[in-house]
């Protein structure tokens, strides 16, 4: 199979855009750089590599692209140096994790320092569900592909509920965080049953939150698939909000998006009314402060295993 040039190559990306009809688009990145399973030293430096390369990207094109670092999670230390220099030097515009760190849930107090210094350099917090790494039960998700059916909004529906009911939120309450092709028809339900547990014997759930879970949404984006949950967004608008609701393409692939087509898709829902649309399609950018309609894509990366002393480990290429 011919592989798309927008995979890697960001110039046949930017000829893009303008067909699809979108002013910039966000690098998010692929399952990659996401060494969390390594020697923090070791993620580091591949964090760095693959942080490098989106800045060269930034740099060519700054109108047309928002770009997501990747962080050594395993360290909290280092994540937050690495988090500091792509921010305060590389000008990449947010971190993004994944929706557990090596098995562990995000109200982990040891992720605390990071979302405080998330919260005072006034970047969005990314979340990304990975079907490679080991989610919950995630041997029983291999067979007939459920991993973006179903195993993606079960572990990101467990992410969702560690961070509200932890306090966390409460905590840092300018903390904006954006979770990546989370499923759009289980939301009203996961934040009624997440009220419930609230509400319903908080002594034995354990939860102690100033808020009920509803009221946390004004922190909250979600994206998601138009093409896939057409019938499910007018309800969820209605429950959530548009303002809540972030464009994914997955461009250059499709499989969790609508790649190419996704306005067009948007603008053919005669359920959702044009001020909605046009919420959803501005989100994004609203979201990461810059301006102009942006969506959601990946961005992929080459690695090799070859290693020397001083020197990164996977060699980014082809940004």
């Amino acid at each position: 199979m011919r592989q798309n040039p927008g995979v890697s190559n960001p110039d046949a990306r930017v000829e893009d855009l303008a067909k699809i009809g979108f002013d910039r688009q966000v690098l998010v990145p692929n399952n990659a750089p996401f060494a969390y399973d390594v020697d923090p030293d070791l993620g580091a430096s591949v964090c760095r590599s693959f942080n490098n390369a989106v800045a060269r990207v930034l740099k060519k094109y700054p109108d047309k692209c928002i770009g997501l670092a990747v962080l050594p999670m395993q360290d909290v230390s280092l994540a937050i140096q690495e988090l500091d220099r792509a921010v305060l030097e590389l000008g990449i515009h947010a971190p993004q994790i994944q929706t557990h760190i090596m098995d562990k849930n995000l109200d982990e107090y040891e992720f605390w320092p990071f979302y405080k210094r998330v919260e005072e350099l006034g970047v969005p917090l990314i979340v990304h569900c990975s079907h490679l790494s080991i989610t919950a039960g995630a041997h029983r998700y291999k067979r007939y592909r459920f991993g973006n059916a179903l195993q993606f909004p079960a572990e990101t529906s467990l992410a969702i509920g560690s961070l509200i009911c932890s306090g966390a939120l409460d905590t840092f309450p300018k903390l904006r965080v954006g979770f990546l092709e989370a499923g759009a028809g289980f939301l009203p339900y996961l934040f009624d049953r997440l009220n419930e547990v609230s509400v319903e014997e908080p002594e034995y759930t354990k939860v102690s939150i100033k808020k009920l879970p509803t009221e946390y949404l004004d922190q909250l984006w979600f994206s998601f698939n138009i093409k896939a949950e057409p019938k499910s967004i007018p309800f969820l608008i209605e429950r959530i909000g548009a303002d809540r609701l972030l464009i994914s393409s997955d461009y250059p692939h499709g499989l969790a998006g609508s790649g190419a087509n996704t306005i067009q898709y948007l603008e053919s829902l005669e359920t959702v009314s044009a001020e909605d649309k046009e919420k959803m399609m501005d989100r994004v950018s609203w979201f990461a402060g810059v301006c102009g309609r942006a969506f959601f894509s990946r961005i992929s990366i080459k690695k090799s295993a070859a290693r020397s002393a001083g020197q990164d480990t996977w060699q980014v290429t082809d940004l």
